[in-house]
C-alpha cells in the first residue's frame, strides 16, 4: 500500500541521517519505521485470513433484458475483535454494469454487515459472476490484504418478453389450445396416441403395455379434442439480421420469445427451431434458456428441411426473419407449405433515423415481401429495430401494410 511504502521510505531517510550524524536515537527510530509496515502486514494478513465470510445473494438467477437485478453482499466477521475498514469489490461483467466497489464500516466481532445494490443488464447472455474480492487493512491502515471469497454465480439474461395478450391467430380457436377438429372413435378403447407421463396427468390413463416395452411411464391420450401445436422458427442468418448484439438480431430474438410465450400461455404445445437447430419441444423456461444463448448463423441457407418434415395441417407455423430479397421469397413460401395457419414477423435491418436511403430500399422490399406472403395466406407483421412487437400486434393491418 502507498502509505506503508511512504513510512518505510521515510524510515530509510532517517536511517541514512542517523548514519551521517551518528545518532543512536535516530537509528532506533529509523529501524522502527522500516519494520512497522512489515509487522503491520504480518499482523493484518494473519488476522484477515479466515476471519471473514462473504456471501452474495441474487434476487433471481434469470432476469430479462432491462429488468432490475438486485444483489446483496453479507460480510460476517468471525474474529473476536472489531475489524478495520473493508473494501469489497464485485467484478461484474460489463454487460451487468461492470465493477462494483463499496466500503464496509468497522464490523464488531461476531457480527455481520450487508450491502445491497442493483444493476440493470442491457444485453442477453449467460454470465458468470466471479468470486468477490475483499481488501482488509491493518489497524494503522499501512498495508492491505486482498482475499477472494464467496462462490462464482451464473446469471442468465433472457431476451425481453412482451406480453401480447389475447389469443394467437391460428387454426385453433377460442379455447386453451384445443383443436376445433374432432375425431370419432369406433370403440371406447381406441386412442389417438400415447405420450410420456407429465406431472399432473391422470394415473388411470397409464398405458401399461407401452410402459413394459419402453420402461417409462406412458399416458394414453384418447381425448376427442386434440391439443393445438405450433412451431416457432427463428431465422438466424447474418445476411438478414446481422450479428449477435445488433439491434435487428436482438429484436428478432425478443419477438421469438414473445410469440413463444403467447402460444404457451394459450395452452399450445410449442416447438422451437432455428436455422441451425431442428424443432424441439419446449416449455417457457426452456424457450428462454435456448434463446438466451442463441447466436447468428453464417450459412446462406434457410435450413428449413427439418421444419418442413414436421409440417401438419393442424400445426401453426411462426417465422421470425429479416426482410427477404426477391430471390429469397421462394424458400419462405415453400417453408409454409403443409402447415395450417402461418404467421411471419419481418424485422428491418435499417433504422429510419440513421440512413434514409437504405431505409427506403428496405421498406420497399418489406412492402413487396409482405404483399407476396399475404397473398400466399400468411399473417404478416413488420418490425423496425427500435419498434415493439406489442404495438404491431395491436395493429396488424397497419403493421402489414407499412
Amino acid at each position: 500500500m502507498r502509505r506503508g511504502a511512504v513510512v518505510a521510505a521515510f524510515g530509510l531517510v532517517i536511517w541514512a541521517l542517523s548514519r551521517f550524524t551518528g545518532s543512536a536515537g535516530l537509528h532506533l527510530i529509523s529501524v522502527g519505521l522500516i519494520a512497522l509496515p512489515a509487522i503491520a502486514w504480518g499482523v493484518g494478513a494473519r488476522r484477515a485470513r479466515g476471519a471473514f465470510t462473504v456471501t452474495r445473494r441474487l434476487s433471481a438467477h434469470r432476469v430479462s433484458v432491462d429488468e432490475r437485478l438486485e444483489l446483496a453482499v453479507t460480510i460476517l466477521n468471525r474474529g473476536p475483535r472489531r475489524s478495520s475498514f473493508l473494501l469489497v469489490e464485485d467484478r461484474l461483467p460489463p454487460a451487468l454494469g461492470g465493477r462494483q466497489r463499496f466500503v464496509a464500516d468497522r464490523i464488531p466481532g461476531g457480527n455481520a454487515q450487508t450491502v445491497a445494490y442493483a444493476v440493470t443488464p442491457h444485453r442477453r447472455g449467460r454470465y458468470s459472476l466471479p468470486r468477490l474480492v475483499l481488501e482488509a487493512s491493518d489497524p494503522f491502515d499501512l498495508t492491505r490484504v486482498r482475499l477472494s471469497s464467496g462462490e462464482p454465480v451464473e446469471v442468465l439474461v433472457a431476451p425481453k418478453v412482451e406480453r401480447l395478450g389475447g389469443a394467437p391467430p391460428g387454426a385453433f380457436g377460442a379455447g386453451r389450445g384445443e383443436s376445433l377438429s374432432r375425431q370419432l372413435y369406433l370403440a371406447g378403447d381406441e386412442f389417438y396416441t400415447i405420450r410420456e407421463y407429465q406431472t399432473g396427468d391422470d394415473l388411470r390413463r397409464i398405458h401399461w403395455p407401452s410402459v413394459a416395452r419402453s420402461g417409462a411411464l406412458m399416458i394414453r391420450q384418447d381425448e376427442a379434442a386434440r391439443r393445438a401445436s405450433a412451431i416457432v422458427f427463428l431465422d438466424t442468418r447474418t445476411s438478414l439480421l446481422g450479428h449477435d448484439g445488433d439491434p435487428p438480431f436482438e429484436r428478432a430474438v425478443s419477438a421469438t420469445a414473445s410469440l413463444g410465450a403467447l402460444f404457451l400461455d394459450n395452452g399450445y404445445e410449442l416447438k422451437l427451431a432455428s436455422t441451425d437447430r431442428p424443432p424441439r419441444k419446449v416449455t417457457e423456461g426452456a424457450l428462454l434458456d435456448q434463446l438466451t444463448v442463441i447466436g447468428p448463423s453464417g450459412t446462406q441457407y434457410l435450413g428449413a428441411g427439418a421444419v418442413r418434415s414436421a409440417s401438419d395441417s393442424a400445426t401453426t407455423l411462426v417465422l421470425v426473419t429479416g426482410v427477404p430479397g426477391e430471390m429469397a421469397m421462394a424458400p419462405l413460401l415453400s417453408l409454409g407449405a403443409g402447415f395450417g395457419r402461418r404467421l411471419v414477423v419481418l424485422v428491418h435491418r435499417a433504422d429510419p433515423r440513421t440512413d434514409s436511403g437504405e431505409w427506403r430500399a428496405a421498406e420497399s422490399r418489406a412492402v413487396g415481401a409482405a404483399r407476396t406472403l399475404r397473398r400466399a395466406g400468411w399473417d404478416v407483421f413488420i418490425l423496425h429495430p427500435n419498434s415493439t412487437l406489442e404495438e404491431a400486434w395491436r395493429h396488424p393491418i397497419a403493421a402489414s401494410a407499412s
